[in-house]
């Protein structure tokens, strides 16, 4: 009988192959540390499989652990650079991040999420409202036709909105555009809802504009 771990590994080096390479690609980091992350979420779904854990769909769960190995990679190189020399696992198969207390954790995740923040707004202030438009439709495309999953601290509507709205809201997010999500544990507004509906607008008519100059029609959500 084949086991939940070797079912992840034929998915991932199959019609999963791309989920580590997009993973490391989507948070900056070299593109040679795909195979770390995808031996770092087999190793996961091992545990999970040795402690019992209920899986309903495993190729989901596997992307989701692909997805947290990536940036636990991420996390551990910003709070110091030597942090991908460390091997996931030593020879007494215990992995050194297991050995970090939940203080620990949370810290190198609350300095990924800044870090990443403040380059998107850094970045976003320089670029005029057509670029930001433009970076935001590039967004809307990885979601949408990519399949890129948009990081843990994206905004996401709530409610009866659809993947267009998401995807919309994904763009904006990457684009770095200002003043269009509460911050800080801000309050949303109607001037910010105002505020990022033009902005999704101007995304869309990038999209529309681009998709009709090569015969395709676009999505990416209306607000």
């Amino acid at each position: 009988m084949t086991s939940r771990t070797e079912q992840a590994a034929a998915f991932l080096a199959g019609t999963g192959r791309r989920l580590a390479p997009a993973a490391v690609r989507r948070l900056g980091l070299p593109a040679d540390l795909a195979a770390d992350v995808t031996q770092e979420a087999l190793l996961r779904v091992r545990r999970a499989e040795l402690r019992g854990v209920a899986v309903e769909d495993l190729e989901a769960f596997t992307a989701t652990l692909v997805r947290r190995a990536a940036h636990d990679l991420l996390r551990g190189r910003l709070r110091r650079p030597e942090g991908h020399l460390v091997t996931p696992l030593d020879d007494g198969g215990t992995d050194p991040r297991d050995l970090l207390t939940a203080d620990d954790q949370a810290e190198g995740a609350a300095l990924a999420g800044i870090a990443a923040g403040a380059l998107r707004g850094r970045l976003g202030a320089r670029l005029d409202d057509a670029t930001v438009a433009t970076c935001g439709a590039l967004a809307v495309l990885a979601v949408v036709l990519d399949g890129a999953a948009p990081a843990e601290d994206c905004p996401a509507p709530r409610g009866g909105a659809g993947a267009d709205d998401a995807a919309a809201w994904a763009g904006l997010f990457y684009a770095g555009c200002g003043g269009c999500f509460p911050v800080d544990g801000g309050v949303e507004d109607a001037a910010m809802r105002q505020r990022r509906s033009r902005a999704v607008g101007r995304q869309r008519r990038v999209l529309v504009t681009a998709a009709s100059e090569v015969g395709v029609t676009a999505g990416g959500g209306d607000g």
